[in-house]
């Protein structure tokens, strides 16, 4: 039973994992714009990446972002299927 446990967490994992906690005691923005931020993998097994931000203002006290990336690798069978379609 353990064994089948430990299988299912190792299975959740991803292959790559990227966490960033960013605090700051002020922040101005100066100029607005649009930022982003991705991971891939090649083949993509459903990569994700959060991003925890306050909202953005001209001047911004005690910031934390918290940004959470992951990156999967599909398993053969699940390449092989997309590349089917």
């Amino acid at each position: 039973m353990l064994l089948t446990v430990l299988a299912l967490q190792a299975a959740a994992l991803p292959d790559i994992q990227l966490r960033a906690e960013v605090r700051a005691k002020s922040v101005t923005v100066e100029q607005r714009g649009t930022s982003r931020l991705s991971v891939y993998a090649e083949p993509d097994g459903g990569s994700t990446v959060q991003v925890q931000a306050p909202p953005t203002a001209a001047k911004l006290d005690n910031v934390v972002i918290t940004i959470d990336a992951k990156a999967r690798i599909a398993t053969e069978a699940a390449s092989a299927s997309k590349q089917g379609e």
